[in-house]
């Protein structure tokens, strides 16, 4: 795989420790009706995927030096969390 771009120092400004939560329900059905665009991953909004969280703290990270963000799963009753994915074919 390319990949294309070009390396960028941190800026003095973005130095320091940047520290944030962001928030997964349970995917509850409701998530089929609603424009993800409008998802924010706060406590009242969260997101319904956790690879969407990942994504965030991704973009949300990338302008500082360090940063801290967690991922927090938000139990919904009996509902558990899933996360549809491929894995590599390995042999033991």
């Amino acid at each position: 795989m390319v990949r294309y771009g070009t390396c960028k120092s941190k800026s003095v400004a973005a130095s320091g420790t940047y520290t944030s939560n962001l928030y997964v329900k349970s995917n509850d059905g409701d998530c089929m009706n609603t424009n993800v665009q409008t998802w924010s991953g706060s406590s009242t909004n969260p997101f319904c995927y956790i690879p969407d969280a990942i994504q965030k703290s991704i973009e949300l990270a990338a302008p500082y030096t360090k940063s801290v963000i967690n991922i927090i799963l938000i139990k919904d009753g009996s509902k558990d969390y899933h996360w549809l994915g491929s894995y590599p074919n390995t042999k033991p």
